[in-house]
């Protein structure tokens, strides 16, 4: 190793590196030295050692991890699973750590009024993510309400997607009603598929929810 670095082969990447020892050897050197104040070299020293970037990622590190798991283990008598995930997020999501949170927090902490409100919001909190993704997660993390997840493919323009899902699960069929009227000029195939899909459910009268909406504490509540 040695002889390579001295052949030039590699880097020596230790060359300019000074340990925390180096610099307090400074800060003592100092006090020796009538050009130097020692107050000031003080300061400046620990502001050096205070705001070095590696010493705040590493600080900022093992904070994010002492809060999250501070947060799973501690859960409150009154704090819902979603609650925690929430604030689990939020850290992540303020320390820069965006994919850790969404893998791991994202679709327990996000709940809307209705599953299109769901995606909506998942949506602009994550606008880095293709909707493809976000609602292929969303329908993933809610076996069989697939069918409930049709405005939202919808809104994204994910026809095909869209009818796919109204066909796999109940939906409701004035939500499938309105859709093929909205885009029977627009995309008439689409509006096609829609109405026979609507028609297929009245058919066979499956129990579905009128407005689509979902209770806060079960990500697969109806």
């Amino acid at each position: 190793m040695r002889q390579a670095i001295e052949e030039e082969f590699i880097l020596d990447v230790l060359k300019h590196y000074t340990t925390y020892a180096t610099y307090f050897k400074l800060l003592k050197a100092c006090g020796d030295d009538p050009n130097v104040e020692r107050k000031k070299a003080a300061k400046a020293l620990a502001r050096f050692l205070k705001l070095h970037p590696h010493n705040i990622a590493q600080k900022t590190e093992v904070m994010v991890g002492e809060a999250i798991r501070y947060a799973e283990a501690s859960p409150r008598l009154n704090d819902s699973p979603v609650d925690i995930a929430r604030a689990c997020e939020e850290i992540l999501l303020a320390s820069g750590r965006v994919e850790e949170a969404y893998r791991r927090y994202a679709l327990e902490a996000t709940r809307g009024a209705s599953y299109l409100a769901t995606y909506q919001a998942l949506a602009r909190k994550y606008p880095q993510k293709g909707p493809e993704e976000l609602l292929g997660d969303l329908v993933a993390s809610t076996p069989g309400d697939e069918g409930k997840w049709f405005a939202a493919a919808k809104e994204a323009e994910l026809f095909d997607e869209a009818i796919r899902l109204a066909n796999r699960a109940p939906c409701d069929p004035k939500t499938l009603t309105r859709a093929a009227r909205d885009f029977a000029d627009r995309r008439p195939e689409f509006a096609v598929e829609a109405g026979l899909a609507a028609h297929s459910m009245r058919r066979t009268r499956l129990p579905v929810e009128v407005d689509g909406s979902r209770r806060e504490a079960s990500p697969s509540s109806t």
